[in-house]
């Protein structure tokens, strides 16, 4: 609910987990573990979201995504960084290959192989983050075939090399 002057009216539940997302941020801060920043990320964007779900900020329409789309999306995030084929997408799903590739433009607005190379590229982001990882170990982490390759693929997609987008991020 909102207030007179538009502002937030938080029940428990949002305070609690609040609370505990602030912990994490502190904790997150004061560690600095390998990908600290991409989790900080996360966590400020939870809150957010959090916080315009309370101003009732979000009016998107409920979406009915089908099952086989949830189960090849959640097979892929739960191991981002293998080098996943669309067959082997469709057979966990339990759709075909093109049936896949259908439910993928109609509802993610792109095509299976563009979501993975996404995919991809946001883990090689957050690896880039840890500077204790070298460049050709990130590249065998993302299943790539060769520094070289690693390197082009990054390039191509950003704009710069992995080491100056490395470089870009630093604090």
């Amino acid at each position: 609910e909102m207030g007179e002057g538009g502002e937030f009216i938080l029940d428990q539940r949002d305070f609690k987990f609040i609370r505990k997302s602030f912990k994490e941020l502190s904790f997150l801060a004061r560690r600095r573990p390998a990908g600290y920043e991409w989790e900080i990320h996360t966590v400020i964007t939870q809150i957010l979201g959090r916080l315009l779900k309370a101003r009732r900020g979000f009016s998107l329409p409920e979406v009915n995504v089908p099952k086989a789309l949830t189960r090849a999306i959640s097979v892929v995030m739960a191991d981002p960084r293998r080098d996943w084929k669309v067959s082997e997408l469709a057979q966990a799903s339990g759709v075909s290959r093109s049936g896949l590739q259908r439910l993928f433009k109609c509802f993610q607005q792109e095509s299976v192989h563009e979501f993975l190379l996404r995919t991809r590229l946001d883990q090689a982001r957050q690896l880039l983050g840890d500077d204790r990882l070298a460049i050709k170990e990130i590249s065998a982490r993302l299943s790539c075939s060769s520094e070289f390759y690693f390197s082009r693929f990054f390039r191509k997609r950003t704009g710069m090399s992995p080491r100056q987008f490395r470089e870009s991020t630093r604090v």
